[in-house]
């Protein structure tokens, strides 16, 4: 029998680094030639432990080496007379104990966390280490350098308390390997119990160096360990193992066990059914100069809008139920101007896939002048009044050289939103509407004037798409887009002493889309681009004017090109963004429009820690617009009102064609930050109009995005 195969040391065998069934171990990690490292969640938080292989003796052979030089080996228990015949003996030469070194994982925690590690990595070259976390309600990244002698002690979750029991494994020798901790049922085999350390007994007095304070702020500092074990100064000293902490045997508590989970008994009769109770969810208190529903962005009665309301302070309250399955919210909001203000309130069921909104009323009062006084930024045809009663033998009353209304709106509407997955969803919004429009009693042919009404119903649909995932403030990645259509119909509305109700001939369609790309680049930087357009058709449309800002502070208005004829529109609204011009650079019933933003936040690569809103929101931004407006099929057409440009006087009418490109674009620099709470935007461009560079706009707006 030749045994030289059995050396003195075993090469190649698969080490066994833990014995947790109970326990998950992953991520493994090797941090140098020698140690390694894992995450397990013995204690109930996945932490950190690191550990290295170390060399022990499993068991010893005896030797027997024979006189022509050949050398077997056999179990210790061997008795070697009854193995060798006697021929053999006498050919034996000496015998001996060899000891078989084989290798067992020494492991310990290296870290004490209050949260699990989802992931690490380690830089091998740096000696640094990557821990992924979950902190603040975002995933977050904290980078350390690895001291993989350091150890701390483990400290059990209140849950795994509630489901396990807790017993120091005894320490091991040299000379027999460690006992595996092995999580095992109750009753599976017994328990030593003489190194169990006993319970502190109740003295009813607080154990300050074993008490654990609840804070409502994290802790953001890492656990302190024990300093690393000394090493030994003398080479040929043997170096003492680190003391390692001791892994933990969990056994799960079961009934019997000396802590029976107590169960309450079922009562039905103290059941109380859950009744609908809200909270104020905020108040607050902001300027805002955007519209506040779809539906108001395309308006009629007050021709001196162009499109965007006055600046104004909006409060705004909200109130929810327990289970935020129905909402409530109000507001008013007063331009800066103080003429008239803005009333609404909303409700939204949110208890079902479908989820219901209602805009129950909404309520505009402003005042305004008659269009057609210089200065007015809109030439619109004078309304039709009815011409006031004459006493015999008395002139027609003058006309009053400056005519006011009230312009009064009144809007409800209903919305349905059905999520086809997470990032589609099919919605439908249908709306009434009410404009009304008194002349004020500035003189006798206003006072006998008869008001201005219109009503209107509308039905509109909507696909929606987004997959965006927010990077940082007005940093997005991802794609989203809406493709919408939406019909319009007049009607005559009365419920006074002669009740009436009659539609209109005719309606008005509307067929839109809005693309948005984000292009994540670098770390913190985006592409953005934006393709949007529309068109309306039918007995009444919209007027699109083209130029400037969403949500432009100071809006100005281009009066050098002329408007169409105000019967064939009922509404009117700006289409964005084309930086670089005044608004009306282009108008007609259609409009589309192509915008590009390289956005950087500059600050923020100088200062990546930097907690500072300011630092972490300004952004250098890069931009190009392009676009165009027109009315009918062609933007070309020779015959547009663009190229057109008419005169008429002294019995001569004079009508000229010339060439002027419908397509705008421009092009220029921005930036964007946080300021005072509202997202703040500044461009500085130059517009580009029938291959002529204009003179350079700035354009201050605020909010988000395009």
């Amino acid at each position: 029998l030749n045994l030289d195969s059995i050396g003195f040391r075993t090469a190649g065998e698969l080490v066994q680094v833990t014995h947790t069934p109970h326990a998950d171990e992953r991520h493994p990690m090797a941090i140098d030639t020698t140690w390694f490292s894992f995450v397990t969640d013995e204690t109930g938080v996945a932490n950190r432990k690191t550990g290295f292989l170390e060399d022990y003796i499993h068991h010893f052979v005896n030797a027997i080496r024979f006189k022509d030089g050949n050398v077997i080996r056999l179990h210790a228990d061997t008795i070697i007379t009854s193995f060798l015949d006697s021929v053999a003996l006498a050919q034996v030469d000496s015998v001996w104990q060899e000891p078989i070194i084989k290798q067992r994982a020494v492991n310990h925690f290296s870290t004490n966390y209050d949260r699990n590690i989802a992931e690490q990595s380690k830089a091998r070259r740096a000696g640094r280490y990557a821990e992924l976390m979950r902190r603040d309600g975002r995933q977050q990244i904290f980078v350390g350098d690895f001291s993989p002698e350091e150890l701390t002690n483990p400290v059990l979750s209140s849950y795994q308390k509630s489901r396990v029991k807790v017993v120091a494994g005894p320490p091991t020798s040299i000379a027999e390997p460690p006992k595996e901790n092995v999580l095992e049922e109750v009753g599976n085999e017994p328990i030593d119990v003489s190194n169990i350390p006993q319970e502190k007994q109740d003295t009813g007095k607080i154990d300050l160096d074993n008490y654990l304070f609840q804070s409502e702020f994290d802790d953001d500092e890492v656990p302190t360990r024990t300093a690393p074990a000394p090493k030994a100064e003398d080479p040929g000293e043997e170096l003492a193992r680190p003391e390692v902490v001791q892994p933990l045997v969990y056994l799960p508590v079961v009934p019997g066990d000396g802590a029976p989970q107590k169960l309450q008994p079922f009562r039905s009769s103290r059941i109380i059914p859950y009744r609908l109770k809200f909270r104020t969810d905020y108040v607050t208190t902001q300027m805002d100069n955007g519209v506040l529903f779809d539906g108001l962005n395309s308006y009629s009665g007050i021709p001196q809008d162009f499109g965007y309301p006055p600046p104004g302070i909006l409060l705004k309250a909200n109130f929810k139920d327990l289970l935020e399955d129905y909402e409530f919210e109000g507001g008013i909001k007063v331009p800066t101007s103080f003429n008239g203000a803005e009333y609404f309130l909303t409700f939204h069921d949110k208890k079902k896939r479908l989820d219901k909104r209602v805009n129950t009323y909404y309520r505009r009062l402003r005042f305004t002048e008659d269009p057609n006084q210089p200065n007015s930024g809109i030439v619109l045809p004078t309304p039709p009044l009815q011409p006031p009663l004459q006493t015999p033998g008395t002139s027609a009353p003058n006309r009053s050289p400056i005519q006011k209304f009230e312009n009064r709106i009144f809007l409800t509407q209903y919305q349905v939103r059905y999520p086809l997955d997470v990032f589609t969803s099919l919605r439908a919004t249908a709306t009434f509407r009410m404009d009304n429009a008194n002349y004020l009693a500035t003189d006798a042919y206003n006072l006998l004037a008869d008001p201005e009404r219109a009503q209107r119903i509308g039905l509109k649909g909507e696909y929606v798409f987004d997959n965006t995932l927010d990077i940082a403030l007005n940093v997005k990645n991802g794609t989203r887009y809406k493709f919408f259509a939406e019909a319009v119909k007049g009607l005559r509305v009365n419920l006074g002493e002669n009740p009436e109700f009659k539609l209109n001939d005719g309606f008005m369609t509307v067929l839109g889309a809005d693309i948005r790309h984000y292009q994540r680049l670098l770390k913190w930087s985006v592409l953005a681009g934006r393709l949007a357009g529309a068109t309306s058709f039918g007995k009444e449309k919209i007027l699109y004017m083209l130029g400037g800002t969403d949500n432009w502070m100071f809006p100005q208005f281009d009066n050098s090109i002329s408007l169409p004829d105000a019967e064939n529109y009922a509404f009117r609204t700006v289409a964005t963004n084309a930086r670089g011009f005044k608004m009306n650079a282009r108008n007609g019933n259609s409009y589309a429009v192509f915008n590009s933003e390289l956005r950087m936040p500059v600050l923020r690569y100088f200062f990546p820690r930097s907690q500072s809103n300011f630092v972490k929101n300004f952004q250098v931004v890069g931009f190009f617009d392009i676009g165009t407006a027109w009315q009918g099929l062609n933007p070309f057409n020779e015959e547009s009102p663009l190229n057109t440009w008419e005169q008429q006087g002294n019995n001569v009418s004079i009508e000229v064609n010339y060439f002027r490109d419908p397509i705008i674009f421009g092009y220029g620099t921005g930036i964007r930050t946080l300021l005072l709470g509202y997202m703040v935007r500044l461009d500085y461009a130059w517009g580009v109009e029938t291959r002529v560079v204009q003179e350079p706009r700035l354009h201050f707006s605020i909010g988000m995005d395009f």
